[in-house]
């Protein structure tokens, strides 16, 4: 097989299962794991402990979250006040909050029980001032994705190994076994695709190899702890170090928040946001549903007719980059596009024969798909960008 083969590895049992089938069929890979420090104890624990014994050091990414230099204050702009004074306070505001943020980002970080370890999602939430969202999806793709393909980018010709199979549901069994994935800009394999859970199962016990301790208990899932699409089980079995964490998270991500409104000059027209939010709007017209509401609705209610507040929509999350590990769904999500959405290259194969000869927006409003799609599509086939005659200079 050509290429380097790098398993993107979560730690959950189908992950564990296509890493323990590479190493049957005698193919060389390296395993990475995205970390987005929000991960369950028990999971950590696992990678580096029977995971790393099995296949080897595993090779930890992790986004680099920095605090902006400088804020925008923009009733200060709208005074008409000189440019250098502008400049000036915009970044001493930068600096102060900067030194606000990571104040604030240690005392969360404190309570997740990582050891002092540095959280991207924890300090993402504070440095934008909102939690990942139905909407805005923010959580996979910098997490997960951007720190994926930033080091699938440094190899030769990757091929990136997800644990992905068709049974899980109706949007993976479309799915095909090996595409190439212009969002992660490599081939895509899934060698897992046709397996059932029963196949999983034997190949954990052909090895040897117990799963991730926390099938042993009520999750159906590996991944964050919590994710924004929690199940209510899921929800109402947190301890109570990470029902304090997203407390204080929510209370630090208002309080920035409604900074950040009022440097706009607005005032706060309804609740902050909380880390679980509801498909349907509030009484006060936002979605905001604090961890407390949320563990005191999914401990008292019965479980058996409780409505899942969170879970439905989870599939065009992380399963779709192939980034954690999730169980079945108990019911169908909705077919929607995530934000970041992209079609896939065959659309524009009838359309390679103008790469550099019209602009690539002519190009991608002709086929319906994005500017980006076309010009990532023409970097690889090798073709210099459109040149207006009697210019120097590219049009895109």
């Amino acid at each position: 097989m050509s290429g380097a083969v790098v398993l993107s590895c979560s730690g959950g049992k189908d992950s564990t299962a296509t890493g323990l089938y590479l190493q049957e069929q005698g193919i060389p890979f390296e395993a990475i794991f995205c970390d987005t420090g929000w991960e369950h104890p028990a999971t950590y624990d696992y990678l580096r402990g029977p995971l790393t014994a099995r296949f080897g050091q595993i090779r930890v990414l992790s986004a680099d979250v920095r605090w902006p230099e400088r804020v925008r204050l923009h009733v200060l702009r709208a005074s008409g006040a000189p440019m250098a004074e502008i400049d000036a306070a915009e970044r001493a505001e930068g600096a102060r909050l900067a030194e606000v943020c990571e104040t604030m980002a240690r005392e969360v970080e404190a309570l997740l029980g990582c050891g002092g370890a540095r959280s991207p999602l924890v300090r993402t939430a504070l440095k934008k001032a909102v939690f990942p969202a139905r909407v805005l999806r923010w959580c996979t793709q910098e997490l997960k994705a951007f720190p994926a393909k930033a080091y699938l980018g440094t190899l030769d010709d990757p091929i990136n190994v997800v644990g992905i199979r068709a049974e899980e549901s109706k949007s993976r069994s479309l799915m095909p076994e090996r595409e190439y994935d212009a969002g992660m800009d490599c081939e895509t394999w899934r060698p897992l695709i046709r397996w059932t859970f029963a196949d999983v199962v034997a190949i954990h016990h052909r090895h040897g190899l117990a799963p991730n301790p926390l099938y042993m208990g009520s999750a159906l899932r590996v991944g964050c702890y919590p994710c924004i699409f929690a199940r209510n089980s899921e929800i109402a079995s947190l301890d109570a170090g990470r029902v304090a964490a997203i407390r204080l998270l929510e209370r630090f991500v208002a309080e920035l928040a409604e900074a950040r409104i009022g440097r706009a000059g607005d005032i706060v027209k309804r609740a902050m946001p909380t880390f679980f939010q509801s498909e349907n709007k509030n009484a006060d017209g936002g979605y905001a549903w604090p961890i407390d509401k949320a563990v005191a609705y999914t401990k008292y209610r019965s479980t058996e007719n409780q409505t899942e507040l969170f879970s439905g929509g989870r599939e065009e999350g992380c399963m779709r980059w192939g980034l954690c590990n999730t169980g079945r769904l108990r019911r169908p999500p909705r077919e929607i596009r995530p934000h970041n959405y992209r079609p896939r290259p065959a659309r524009l194969d009838p359309y390679r024969h103008l790469f550099g000869v019209l602009p690539d927006r002519e190009i991608a409003r002709r086929a319906g798909v994005t500017s980006s799609v076309v010009r990532e599509m023409r970097r690889r086939s090798g073709v210099a960008p459109y040149t207006p005659p009697g210019s120097d200079q590219p049009t895109l």
